[in-house]
């Protein structure tokens, strides 16, 4: 039971011993698997950290836009807001910017909202929803939700973190899907270059008779061996974190920890360890055995 797989990958890496004699136990399907299940176990603290998000400040995506709220922006705001509601009313286009390439203000017409910020950067409330355009990005617009609190908006500071909230509420999955996307693809590509670049490494051993790794396939084996137990515990440091560098740096320091002590354990070679981790009396003339205890 023990022997199959995956049951049989996580009672390998726990063996220095065992996962370097085990190098030759995963066919490549079960290796790609274990590729893609240990980077999606990295990702379990980050999609819980992004789960927890109830907010975003969008002074960090569009700060040019955010530039153009004056008090004079405030003052209007506060005058069209319905106090009993906190819903916004405009019955007329007011500007409180217009230049060449900024504009901000409060327009009727949604159609007339997208002309203004054509080429410019600003903010535009109208009655149905606001737009955000930040200078050669594209816009951001979406309907006021229900629970608007513009009535309790006093400054710059409390109107972006109201913009803040409905625009996160509004696009709260897309928010956090992108965030996972992007995540992720930081973990693959670390994960690429720590394994396959250290299974490179090892895979040149095969020149020397001193060791027994003889293809990259033994190599990246190894390496998949060792970077179990890493993993694990980089996931516990993120779910403490919520860090992925945190995470990054625990996994690879723990992962080369991890090599150096299989070869500590091993020396790449398997008669070394027939003979000082086994017992096994061997020739110490053989040419395989190159390494004194």
């Amino acid at each position: 039971m023990t022997d199959m797989f995956p049951i049989n990958y996580f009672k390998t890496i726990f063996s220095p011993v065992e996962s370097f004699s085990k190098r030759n136990y995963l066919k490549i399907w079960q290796m790609i698997l274990l590729f893609f299940f240990l980077t999606a176990l990295m990702m379990i603290p980050i999609a819980v950290s992004i789960g927890r998000i109830d907010q975003v400040n969008l002074n960090d995506f569009v700060p040019e836009a955010v530039a153009t709220i004056d008090e004079a922006f405030i003052s209007q705001l506060q005058e069209v807001t319905d106090d009993t509601t906190n819903q916004i009313v405009i019955d007329r286009e007011i500007l409180t910017l217009d230049t060449a390439d900024r504009v901000a203000g409060f327009v009727p017409d949604q159609e007339r909202a997208n002309e203004l910020v054509v080429d410019k950067g600003g903010i535009i409330l109208t009655n149905e929803g606001f737009i955000i355009q930040e200078p050669e990005n594209p816009s951001l617009s979406m309907p006021y939700l229900e629970d608007s609190r513009f009535g309790d908006v006093t400054d710059q500071a409390s109107f972006m973190a109201e913009l803040s909230r409905q625009w996160f509420q509004g696009n709260r999955f897309g928010i956090m899907f992108t965030n996972l996307i992007n995540v992720w693809i930081l973990m693959l590509l670390s994960f690429v270059f720590l394994v396959g670049g250290s299974s490179l490494f090892l895979s040149l051993m095969r020149f020397s008779s001193s060791f027994d790794i003889n293809t990259y396939r033994e190599a990246f084996t190894i390496c998949l061996n060792c970077i179990g137990l890493p993993t694990l515990i980089a996931v516990v440091v993120g779910l403490f974190t919520s860090d992925p560098t945190s995470m990054l740096t625990a996994q690879g320091l723990l992962f080369v920890l991890m090599l150096l002590w299989v070869y500590w354990k091993t020396h790449f070679n398997d008669a070394y360890v027939a003979h000082v981790v086994h017992g096994v009396e061997i020739d110490e003339d053989d040419d395989d055995y190159l390494i004194e205890d």
